[in-house]
Order: C-alpha cells, then structure tokens, then sequence
C-alpha cells in the first residue's frame, strides 16, 4: 500500500471511529451500560478496588482495559454519556485497526479500491457495531477485533502476538474462550508460549474479580462462563424447549410478547457447553490438516455456533462471526471482495431489526434456525468435509515422505535466508494428490505461499527412477538389485 492512500484509509478509520462514537445519544440512562457498567465503573474511577471487584459484572476485565478513558472523561467533569463514549472509541478504534491491516493485506495482493473500502466500512461503520453501542456493549466490539487478531498473528506465527491478543480477549469476556483452539491450530510452532502468556494476560484481569465474588471460586462461576438469563430470545436453539409464561402489556418494553423462560436444566450450562464443543472441533481441524488460511473458517464457525446456542443471543452477539468472515475474505478471498461479510450484515440486520416487527416470535425462531443451520453446516464441510468422508489417502503417504522433504529443502533455499519456510501439507481427496504449502513470514511481507502438486507415482515409474539412480539397468539383467 502506498504511504499516501495508507494515511487516507488511517484517517477515514480513525474519523469513522470517532463520527460513530459522537455522532449519537447513545440511551445510557436505560441500556445496559445504566444497568451493569456503570457503578462499579464509578467504583473503580474513585479508588475503591474492593467496592469495584464486588460490583462488576462478567466483563469487569473489559471496564479494566477501558478506566483509563473513562478516568479522562470524567476528570473533565463530562456526564454518564461522555464516559460512555469515551469507554467506547478504544474498542472501535480496535475494528478500526483491524480494518487496516486487513486493507493492507488486500492492497498487496491487488484487490481494488472498492473492496477495499467495503472491508474498512464493515470493520469502522458496520450497522451492527451501531447496535452494540446501542446495548450498551462496546467490549463486544474489542473482543470481536481481538479474536480475530489473535488468529491472524498466529497464522503469521507470531506467538508472542497471538497469545497476548487471545488473552486480552478472553479478559475482556469469557466468550472469547472459544478462539483458543483456532489460535492454536494456526500456529506452525509456539504452542506453549502462547498459551502461556494468553493465560498470564486473562488471568490478571479476570483472577482478582473471581476471587472477590461471593463464594470464591466456585461462587463465581454464575458471574462468569456460566451466566444466563431466565428468559431467552427467539434467536437460538433452544427456543421450543423453554416455557410460555403469561406475558402483559407492561412488558411489551423489554420482553416481546410470545416470550418463554429456558428449561431449568439449561441455565448455567449453556455457555460452558459453547466453550466445551470448540474443543473437538479444534482438535478435528487439526487432525484433517487444512489450508492455512481455514483458521478464520474454524474461528468463524465457533463463533457462530455461540450465537445459535446461546439462549441470551441478541443481534450484537453475530458481530464477532461477522468479523471473522471479513478477515477470511480478505485475506483468503481478497480478489472477490467481501461478498459473504456483506451478506452475513444484511441477513443479521433483517434477522434481528426488520423481522420481529412484523413475526411473532415463534415464526422468528423458525426463520434463525432456518438461516443460521445451514452456513454452519457449510462451514463444517469446507473445514471437516474430506476427513469426515474417512479413508486412508490414495497411496502410502509415506511413500512421498522423502519427496516432500527434498522440496521443503528446496524451497527454503530458493525463498532466502529471511527467515525459515513452513511446509504444511494436505492430502487433496478430489484428485488424489498431496499438497504441500510452502510459506515464508517476514517484516512487512505477510505470507508468500508456494503451492505445489505431488501426484502419486506409478510403480513401474518408480521402479525406472530407483533402478536408475542406483547405476541398475535392464540389459545387466541383475533387477534383483532394484525395483525387482
């Protein structure tokens, strides 16, 4: 990207950032910034820690990260609405920076201005970053944009980077529990370390809110990755499980009428049962040895996954997933443009804010299944599709084993000495081949990726190939001494 376009792109981020920040009163009096933010935010601005740890809610982390610009706003002596904003802009201009490396990256590969533009709109000014302010929840916002870094630096192996992000992340809220085994899975090397410092970093924000809750540990569990509400929304599975309850018209403000209240068996299991199933699928995308760009696919499909079996889901919960899909699109699919991003906005704006004007809520619940069922089926086929079909590849892949080596070989020493090749291998069960990724991570070069095709070698060819090379012909008739 040229210098010049590059501070155009920075300056419309950071001005997109800001405009979506004041540009709105944002409801702070009533949302949920009013109702769970607020007090032990002005707890932890006077000083008084302890007063602070009692009162935060299940992302006090994120009111961590964020006192410092809330401490600005309020030594100015603003109001309740400058704090909000002022809490609010790190974590757009969190998107914002993504945006900008995910801009950078197309612009290299040769992308054009428009997709360009589209992928920096859905990261600064995307209408459901709009209603997540409107809630109340800006941590969404950061903790979308953290996930999704914290995967690219591992793709990019950047350890140090990837586990920093990751535990800033789940600091920020627990769901962000479910990005660890994409993170994982995209390291070529590193593991350790950046587990461990994921887990320094999220332990430091979220150990001294733990320990400070009624109950200790085990009484903090309710407050953290188990938390759910009595009633649910329509926009999840377990709608036709839960119970009607007789609904008034007082309600109508908060609870749609048609609502239900969940199955007692549900709460306090739903959240840790979305932490718990990304772990097989993690482990089954590392056994089925994908590209190396399906981490965002991996991560985008959990993060899905989390919205359909979430029975709190509202519309901001599918920010996280569509993020996932801008950064997979654009480094993935960066000729194309975001087409899959903007659609997934689109669906989840109609879904969310034009359907339930005019639906009841059963018919809601009907329709989010109806959607949201088959992209995660369409995810788990492009990550899981060949290895679930079983098998053994074509041939013995042990056979090639040695080819691969010599390649690997080769293609260190025809990248340079910039810094060392990664082989990643798959077996292609279309066409019966081994594919074999050669990429190259360097300072200001994101990924050079060398794709190349090994096809499994006739016997009489291999044959030919040793006898060869071992000095044996035919006319010395002695074959007992190659292929035989």
């Amino acid at each position: 990207m040229s210098g010049r376009l590059r501070r155009w792109w920075g300056l419309f981020a950071v001005a997109g950032s800001i405009a979506m920040t004041w540009a709105h009163k944002w409801p702070v009096s009533v949302n949920d910034f009013k109702v769970e933010a607020s007090q032990p935010l002005g707890e932890l601005l006077q000083g008084h820690f302890s007063r602070f740890l009692d009162l935060a809610p299940a992302y006090g982390g994120s009111l961590e990260l964020r006192a410092p610009f809330a401490l600005i706003a309020s030594l100015s002596g603003s109001g309740a609405l400058a704090i909000f904003r002022a809490t609010a802009l790190p974590c757009l201009l969190a998107a914002a920076g993504l945006g900008i490396w995910l801009v950078a990256q197309m612009r290299k590969r040769g992308s054009g201005n428009v997709a360009q533009a589209c992928v920096l709109v859905l990261c600064v000014a995307n209408p459901i970053i709009y209603e997540a302010l409107s809630y109340g929840h800006p941590e969404e916002v950061l903790g979308a944009a953290l996930s999704v870094g914290a995967v690219l630096c591992a793709m990019a192996d950047r350890p140090v980077w990837a586990g920093l992000l990751l535990g800033l992340a789940v600091g920020n809220k627990e769901w962000a529990l479910v990005a660890v085994g994409p993170v994982l899975v995209a390291l070529p090397s590193g593991h350790l370390k950046a587990a461990a410092i994921a887990a320094a970093t999220a332990s430091l924000m979220v150990v001294p809110i733990v320990l400070a809750s009624p109950g200790g540990v085990a009484g903090s569990t309710g407050r953290l990755a188990t938390q759910t509400g009595s009633t649910f929304y329509p926009f999840q599975v377990w709608w036709f499980l839960g119970h009607p309850f007789h609904w008034i018209p007082a309600m109508a403000a908060t609870i749609p009428e048609g609502s239900r209240l969940g199955p007692a068996w549900l709460s306090g299991r739903a959240h840790l049962m979305i932490v718990g199933i990304a772990v097989p699928l993690s482990l089954l995308y590392h056994r089925a040895r994908r590209p190396t760009r399906s981490p965002l696919l991996l991560l985008a499909l959990v993060l899905l996954l989390r919205c359909i079996l979430d029975p709190w889901d509202l519309v901001y919960y599918v920010l996280p997933f569509i993020l996932a899909i801008v950064a997979w699109e654009s480094v993935s699919r960066s000729q194309r443009g975001p087409v899959w991003s903007v659609a997934a906005t689109i669906a989840t704006w109609i879904l969310f804010m034009v359907l339930p004007r005019h639906i009841s809520v059963d018919v809601q619940a009907i329709v989010c299944l109806v959607v949201a069922l088959p992209v995660a089926l369409l995810l788990a086929r492009a990550l899981y599709g060949p290895a679930l079909r079983g098998g053994a590849p074509a041939g013995d892949p042990a056979a090639w084993w040695s080819r691969l080596s010599s390649e690997r070989e080769a293609a260190s020493r025809g990248l340079g000495a910039r810094s060392p090749a990664h082989v990643l291998t798959h077996h292609d069960w279309r066409r019966g081949e081994w594919n074999v990724s050669l990429s190259n991570t360097c300072p200001g070069d994101y990924m050079k990726t060398l794709d190349r095709s090994i096809r499994p070698e006739k016997p009489e060819l291999r044959c030919q190939r040793q006898n060869a090379r071992e000095g044996v012909t035919q006319s010395h008739g002695s074959r007992s001494a190659g292929c035989g």
